[in-house]
């Protein structure tokens, strides 16, 4: 129940947003920018954020092997592709990464290496994005009434700065699960132990930490471009450092999980930002949904790969003891 509440209040999260966005929109005007778009650099955008989805996979993979787990590239990048769809059609307790895990610890008998693998492939993409959004950040806070997004990107990567701190603090954790007693809200002792000690195992695997955050500052590099074109398509006549300066800071805002798919919170933040720039809101608006929307037709194919796998995901269970 408590799961179900959690989601419909992102889902009235995301309504409210795009209510605040529409009210000071002419839609009219809005459907006219699309209609005048480039189809053909709206398919270059797709398969750029197709592309992006391989990487994606290979960033996986490298953290999977430096874990002693081999899985096949065509494999992990059809898992991926499924853990997409879950993220923005299936509005369930079972998320994408959750579908991910689940499918390579049926394929390597490890569950909590897999969760564990997942975890990390997120946290390292989330320094790439945080790193290049505080320069970002830095840069539009110097523009007059700019300081807001400033404020705001540095209190979402401090606070994920500090969670990852105590999360690989070993003592911290520890301390906590006895102060709390067992079983606790980590359980560390008699639930989480292998989780945990898989994640904490990263510690020492510095160069593939490092491999997948080099090869995250280039994917996060390509979205930049991918918005870039969207724009192009749209005719909006913005110089490309623009766009570097103004995604990385919308892609932290939207990974706060207060929206469904970060719907409304993505286009509320685009229109604040991008309108600066000098587009209208309209376009501003327009440039948001259908660089939102080119991401959930990449998801699409994760339909496709879920349905030619037959296997319905199940709850993991990474509490329960041994691996297998």
């Amino acid at each position: 129940m408590k799961k179900k509440l959690w989601t419909w209040a992102r889902v009235l999260v995301s309504l409210v947003l795009m209510a605040l966005v529409l009210r000071n929109v002419n839609m009219g005007q809005a459907l006219h920018d699309v209609r005048s778009s480039d189809v053909r650099l709206l398919i270059l955008a797709l398969l750029l954020n197709i592309l992006v989805t391989f990487f994606l996979a290979f960033r996986w993979q490298i953290l999977l092997k430096s874990q002693g787990l081999k899985v096949g590239f065509p494999r992990l990048t059809a898992t991926y592709f499924t853990g997409l769809f879950f993220n923005n059609f299936m509005l369930s307790s079972i998320g994408g990464d959750l579908v991910r895990a689940y499918y390579v610890w049926k394929d390597t008998g490890k569950r909590a290496t897999a969760v564990a693998s997942v975890f990390v492939e997120r946290l390292v993409g989330s320094f790439s994005l945080f790193a290049i959004a505080l320069v970002s950040a830095a840069l539009v806070g110097t523009q007059k009434g700019s300081r807001g997004f400033l404020l705001a990107v540095g209190l979402v990567t401090a606070g994920f700065l500090f969670a990852v701190w105590l999360l690989f603090n070993r003592g911290f954790v520890v301390f906590l699960d006895r102060f709390l007693g067992s079983p606790s809200l980590f359980g560390l002792r008699m639930k989480g132990k292998n989780f945990y000690d898989s994640l904490h195992s990263y510690r020492d695997k510095k160069r593939a930490a490092l491999e997948a955050f080099v090869i995250s500052v280039l994917l996060q590099i390509t979205l930049v471009l991918m918005c870039f074109l969207v724009g192009n398509a749209l005719g909006l006549k913005l110089a490309l450092v623009v766009y570097f300066l103004y995604v990385p800071v919308i892609g932290v805002i939207s990974v706060l999980p207060i929206a469904i798919g970060a719907w409304g919170l993505q286009e509320w933040t685009f229109v604040g930002l991008f309108t600066r720039a000098g587009i209208t809101k309209e376009q501003a608006l327009m440039l948001s949904i259908i660089y939102h929307l080119v991401a959930v037709a990449t998801s699409l194919i994760g339909g496709i790969t879920f349905l030619a796998r037959g296997e319905k995901p199940g709850e993991i269970d990474v509490n329960k003891e041994g691996e297998g």
